[in-house]
């Protein structure tokens, strides 16, 4: 994966003048790892180079769960269709395990939205994600 991303970066520059953190970064939830505040709306238009989908892992999740739908929720979505939405509370249960869990896209680009609402209990500590580039061909 590491050469992969090289010749991307090395392609990238050299071809079509973009820059490294075009492809690869983090995002978080505002004030991330201190408790978010309510009403929050943060969205975040994540693309790689044609030919790749985007990698989506969250290494920290902790988003505020109420009954019934999610009022607090990450939410993907790719070409604007809705692919998930994500509330609650999850732990490695190994201190190895860096990773919680990730989502792929089909295409090269993917839209992440962070919502809080008025009733955000102050508590919980949003989330925190890399994204990085994959080859479509890789399972």
């Amino acid at each position: 994966m590491r050469s992969t991303v090289w010749i991307m970066l090395l392609s990238c520059i050299v071809f079509k003048g973009c820059r490294a953190d075009d492809l690869f970064g983090s995002i978080s939830s505002s004030q991330h790892p201190k408790p978010y505040p309510a009403n929050q709306n943060q969205t975040w238009d994540l693309s790689v180079p044609p030919g790749y989908r985007v990698k989506l892992q969250f290494i920290r999740f902790d988003i505020y769960a109420t009954e019934g739908p999610c009022q607090d929720y990450v939410k993907i979505q790719e070409h604007g269709r809705l692919s998930m939405v994500f509330c609650g509370s999850y732990e490695s249960t190994h201190q190895d395990v860096q990773v919680l869990f990730e989502m792929k896209s089909y295409s090269n680009q993917m839209k992440v939205i962070f919502r809080s609402g008025n009733a955000s209990s102050g508590k919980h500590t949003g989330f925190s994600a890399l994204y990085t580039p994959e080859d479509r061909k890789s399972t």
